[in-house]
């Protein structure tokens, strides 16, 4: 059985007062992408299938079919074997808002968003990366050479030039990175109305590689 990491008693370490009539309202200040690393690392959010509503299976059975569109939309297999229909929750409720805020993303934002939350890094934009032509090598680390007086092979002409990285290549891997970011902005957005969370950021910038050239 999936064993999910319950928190509910997470207590946040720099907290805010969100109403001022109300002295138990503390919200903690957290930048999206620890607050997304938290969601689905430590709470395991998008392993959760417990949400029922309340009257959505009168007689008490499950719907298979809504089973396998959940297992679908999650992108996971669930086991809730021995969960009741109506219990409670075992997570955090600011996690399950959060991902059900991520559900509402477009699909491309949706597998970038919950990818980099798991694994608690950021789409490579290869830093340091400098498109410019280099030789093209052998296997013994010679360069390709063309030759004036073929067969012969002694007069050498020129040699044969690479571009490393690919243009293509690394104008794919900045447009994944700004992707990844445009929905971590999207989602500050999505919420501003958590209940213990103040959601900031994205404090990743958006664009480094012209950080890096300055």
């Amino acid at each position: 059985m999936l064993k999910i990491k319950g928190n509910m008693g997470y207590k946040p370490s720099h907290e805010t007062l969100a109403d001022p009539r109300n002295p138990r309202s503390y919200r903690k200040a957290v930048d999206v992408e620890e607050l997304l690393r938290w969601t689905y690392q430590d709470q395991a959010a998008d392993a959760v299938n417990r949400r029922v509503v309340a009257g959505l299976y009168p007689a008490g059975c499950r719907s298979n079919l809504i089973a396998i569109e959940n297992n679908g939309l999650l992108g996971t297999k669930i086991d809730c074997a021995g969960s009741s229909m109506f219990g409670t929750n075992d997570i955090h409720p600011d996690a399950e808002a959060t991902h059900d805020a991520v559900r509402t993303l477009k699909p491309l934002w949706i597998g970038l968003v919950i990818e980099f939350a798991k694994t608690g890094g950021r789409p490579d934009w290869m830093p340091g990366a400098k498109i410019g032509p280099k030789p093209m090598l052998r296997a013994n680390g010679k360069p390709v050479m063309e030759y004036y007086d073929l067969p012969k092979r002694t007069k050498p002409a020129y040699c044969l030039l690479e571009y490393d990285p690919e243009p293509e290549h690394l104008e794919f891997v900045r447009g994944v990175y700004v992707e990844w970011w445009d929905a971590l902005a999207a989602l500050v957005e999505k919420l501003r109305h958590l209940d213990s969370h103040e959601v900031t950021g994205p404090d990743a910038p958006r664009t480094p590689w012209l950080d890096e050239a300055r």
